[in-house]
């Protein structure tokens, strides 16, 4: 008769449920969107010629040969003045025009329009909205930025903001934007899992991720100005190898027991692959149809929100990753060490396998366009 240690049984479940959750995890990656950067903020500008008399310029982007179907639904009271137009821009993204007249409401109650088509982490809208209110000092004309999502898609016109209230607004949609590509970004947070799997020590984890910040700062800042701009197809396949070679070193240091990298590489090493991903970010900015005095401080905000979603992401996967550990290590020391190598195997292959299936897409995609 066998009997079973109760003790190896319950560490053996524990085992299962790690493994599962890394299961998990790899679903995730492979069912995600493969271009993690892919979202695309289309802009709309709503312009008050004279008092209820408004023209919409709204920008449809397009992802390849597919135009987005983004439409705007206008409330009854609205009538148009003229045939809406549609023309195609530089960039290749379609803009819809629209001259309407909306009245306001009983009570002077705001005009509500809808915008459909948006797509929670694959496109958003940015809204500039300039009224002219009532033209009196109680009322004078007003400019704000709304950012529109598909939890959020609708906007509300005639509204008499507060000069502060309309400033906060605008102050928190660029932030937002910059939060909600980062954490859409499916590409950019593998290539953060995989800094944090190869520096495995908090010191390193930082120099390595201040580093990727300064990099993709600087270039988010120099291709939003168009000084300079990479294509987006080569950028994407460019940014998928970066996580395979993340996932490669990080199996090569556990596999090999090889020393940690100097902080010096580390660093040159995370700058290197964080200019590349910052003309990545640069994406969702370019051709938005901002003025282009707007760019600063939208461009600022919109990095701060990048970083705040990183920081963010950061510390979840850290507090995430110590608590799958400590739930399924065993008891014994020598077995725990084994026991969260063989977890981070799982996890480098589960990234470098996500990203090789990344790399041959938008390989395939690149030999199509030749």
């Amino acid at each position: 008769m066998i009997i079973r240690d109760p003790c190896a049984r319950r560490t053996q479940g524990r085992h299962r449920a790690g493994y599962a959750l890394l299961a998990l995890v790899s679903l995730m990656f492979w069912n995600g969107q493969a271009h993690g950067h892919g979202l695309r903020l289309a802009f709309m500008e709503a312009l008050e010629s004279t008092p209820d008399q408004w023209h919409f310029v709204l920008k449809v982007p397009t992802f390849g040969e597919q135009v987005w179907p983004l439409e705007l639904r206008f409330p009854e009271s609205c009538t148009p003045t003229r045939a809406p137009a549609r023309h195609q821009l530089e960039s290749g993204d379609l803009a819809d025009l629209h001259w309407m007249h909306c009245p306001r409401g009983p009570s002077g109650t705001p005009v509500t329009i809808e915008v459909t088509g948006l797509a929670e982490g694959l496109v958003d809208l940015l809204v500039r909205v300039e009224h002219k209110g009532a033209g009196t000092q109680d009322e004078p004309p007003t400019e704000s930025i709304r950012l529109l999502t598909a939890a959020d898609p609708r906007l509300e016109l005639n509204q008499a903001l507060a000069s502060g209230a309309a400033g906060h607004a605008a102050l928190s949609a660029r932030f937002r934007l910059g939060v909600d590509h980062i954490l859409g970004g499916l590409d950019h947070l593998a290539f953060v899992v995989g800094i944090m799997l190869l520096m495995a020590t908090l010191r390193r984890v930082l120099v390595a991720i201040t580093a990727f910040t300064v990099a993709h700062s600087i270039t988010l800042a120099v291709a939003t100005f168009g000084t300079l701009r990479l294509p987006e197809p080569p950028l994407d396949t460019a940014i998928a190898l970066s996580i395979v070679y993340l996932a490669v070193e990080v199996v090569r240091r556990l596999r090999d027991d090889a020393p940690p990298a100097t902080l010096g590489r580390v660093w040159s090493v995370a700058f290197l692959f964080g200019l590349l991903h910052g003309f990545a970010f640069a994406g969702a900015l370019h051709d938005t149809g901002l003025p282009r005095d707007e760019l600063p401080l939208t461009l600022a905000l919109f990095n701060l929100g990048i970083e705040a979603g990183q920081i963010a992401f950061v510390f979840a996967t850290a507090i995430s990753w110590l608590a799958l550990v400590r739930m399924t290590q065993p008891a014994d020391r020598a077995l725990a060490n084994q026991h969260r190598r063989r977890l981070a195997l799982g996890a480098a292959y589960v990234l470098g396998s996500a990203a090789s299936f990344w790399t041959f897409e938008r390989v395939a995609a690149l030999v199509r366009m030749v």
